[in-house]
């Protein structure tokens, strides 16, 4: 054994994982938060996922098929409603401003915090990598400002926002930008509309140009999904098992998994076999009986099957090249 090249392998990879580790630790240095959160309310991910949560459990399959812009008030508190309208986007302005909100034409009575908050519907338009974008607009004094979820389904692209000072020759200045991951930039044909992707306003009008843009996240745009959350499967679990497969986790000579799933009315199982030239006995012998393993597997987007049970069963000392009845 030339235990000198060992060493000296072994120095070298030491230096090498030394190197990668520093890299590693610089990356987490300065890899800012995806999603951080400020402030003493709920994150709109949190919010939007405890109403699912709360929807799954107390409706009806079929009443969460019906889930509408037009009924979903039913079911949230009027803290929800605050949160999804008014603390998805927020900053604050120095002086009265017109904010401009150009929203996915798709989505136009889909968004019912622009409507409700006094927003109008101008005959504006934007153009974003040939997706047209409706203009809402609203005028608003000098403080604090809060903006809704892009949409409470999905399929959408995510708004842009536009804000300029309503004074002429007033100096704006936008602060307390949240999330922090947003940017300021200059509303012009070319800019990007979004800090994560790389579309480009190909048409602006004339009255928007040079304003202040503040470039959203375009992969936040489905984050309040609540519409079109939940889904309904053909083929939810029953009492009887289904699904059942047969495979291995250990030796494949002498042992067998077997797995199978029911419906949460049958959160237990077990599984009897027996070996095939026992039970052609003139006197059979009886199956051996074994009890699962069963955990309940989760699936909350689906009406109708959120919950279902998984069993497994390994058979261990079986003789190898036998066939067993199971």
């Amino acid at each position: 054994m030339n235990l000198n090249g060992n060493a000296a392998s072994t120095n070298a990879q030491g230096r090498m994982m030394r190197k990668l580790l520093g890299y590693f630790l610089i990356s987490v240095v300065f890899l800012p938060a995806a999603f951080s959160h400020v402030g003493d309310h709920p994150s709109i991910h949190d919010t939007a996922a405890s109403i699912t949560l709360r929807l799954g459990r107390q409706l009806s399959p079929v009443q969460l098929e019906a889930l509408n812009l037009e009924n979903i008030k039913e079911y949230l508190t009027e803290r929800e409603i605050n949160i999804l309208g008014n603390e998805y986007i927020t900053f604050t302005v120095n002086t009265p401003v017109r904010l401009s909100v150009a929203h996915d034409e798709n989505l136009r009575d889909k968004t019912p915090w622009l409507k409700d908050g006094g927003y109008e519907l101008t005959n504006l338009k934007i153009t974003a990598e040939r997706q047209k974008y409706d203009v809402w607009q609203k005028n608003i004094e000098a403080g604090p400002v809060g903006l809704g979820v892009n949409s409470l389904g999905k399929k959408s692209e995510h708004y842009m926002i536009f804000i300029e000072p309503l004074d002429v020759g007033a100096k704006l200045e936008v602060s307390d930008l949240y999330p922090g991951q947003l940017r300021l930039s200059k509303a012009a044909i070319g800019a990007l509309p979004y800090v994560d992707y790389g579309d480009k306003i190909e048409e602006l009008p004339q009255v928007l140009l040079n304003s202040t843009l503040i470039q959203t996240q375009r992969s936040r745009r489905n984050d309040a999904n609540i519409l079109q959350y939940f889904k309904v499967t053909r083929y939810p679990a029953a009492e009887a098992p289904d699904q059942i497969l047969l495979t291995w986790s250990e030796d494949p000579k002498t042992t067998q998994t077997v797995q199978w799933r029911t419906s949460s009315k049958k959160k237990s199982g077990y599984l009897r076999y027996v070996k095939k030239s026992n039970y052609n006995h003139f006197n059979p012998r009886s199956p051996i009986r074994v009890k699962a393993e069963s955990r309940p597997y989760e699936t909350p987007d689906i009406a109708n099957d959120p919950i279902n049970y998984r069993h497994t069963v390994r058979l261990r000392d079986l003789e190898p090249g036998a066939t067993y009845f199971y």
